[in-house]
């Protein structure tokens, strides 16, 4: 009688394959779940900079108040919807382990409006520090719902932004000569981000050209002799720096 001699396999010698059998397998970075909650954000702090900053608008329109307490509120809470619609724009755009320089940073827009945003904050309240928010946050919403007939005014109304922004050197020169609050640290600090938006933004250096040479035409017909060479010294010192300006960051 034959016996039979069975060769038990090990298990894991059973699963084995050969090489040229076995799978090869790519690992592929699975794509970032979108966060819905950053969304809901974005849009309620757009929401809330255009109600609120409506609110204070009508306050400071038709009582000539910004000091009571609803337009005090009004004015404030429009601000932190702008800071928590930019922020969320910012969480969006970079990646926290791929975060450029702090000067990089400084040079984007979003940046720009966050950072003055907190310094408007704590600053005397004025329409025409809060205009600029509510036009980008209608602007910003109009885009996310295609609302084509506000869309189609886009050009004007960045054109008033980009007026105001100027309009608002003044308000704070003005406030700073009249020692009201902290508005000269506020002037200062805008003056550095404005330089910043000179230095990135072509159409900013035009709509400031645009103006020195509308000055130009009328402090020339001035028959007060003092002023017409007042003026031309000014205009000595804007022209240097305009040189000086683009030998060093244009050329």
């Amino acid at each position: 009688m034959s016996s039979t001699k069975t060769e038990v396999v090990p298990p894991t010698e059973a699963k084995r394959q050969p090489p040229s059998a076995s799978v090869q397998r790519k690992l592929v970075r699975k794509p970032k779940p979108e966060q819905p909650i950053v969304k809901y954000v974005w849009i309620a702090g757009h929401v809330t900079t255009i109600v609120m900053g409506l609110i204070y608008g009508f306050y400071y329109v038709l009582f000539r108040s910004h000091n009571s307490k609803i337009s005090f509120v009004a004015y404030r809470v429009a601000l932190i919807g702008s800071i928590a619609a930019y922020s969320c724009t910012i969480v969006s755009q970079f990646n926290k382990k791929s975060l450029p320089s702090y000067l990089s940073l400084l040079c984007t827009l979003n940046i720009q409006y966050l950072l003055l945003g907190i310094v408007w904050f704590f600053n005397r309240s004025s329409i025409f520090k809060i205009a600029p928010y509510m036009i980008v946050s209608a602007l910003q919403l109009a885009t996310q719902f295609k609302v084509q007939p506000l869309l189609k005014l886009s050009h004007e109304l960045k054109l008033v932004v980009a007026y105001d922004e100027l309009l608002l050197f003044v308000v704070l020169l003005v406030d700073t000569i009249l020692m009201r609050g902290t508005s000269g640290y506020a002037l200062v600090i805008y003056l550095g981000f404005y330089w910043l938006r000179l230095i990135q933004s072509e159409d900013t250096r035009y709509l400031v050209y645009t103006i020195i040479v509308k000055l130009d035409t009328i402090m020339n017909k001035q028959k007060n002799p003092k002023v017409v060479e007042g003026w031309k010294v000014v205009k000595k010192f804007l022209t240097t720096k305009n040189q000086k300006f683009e030998r060093d960051y244009l050329s």
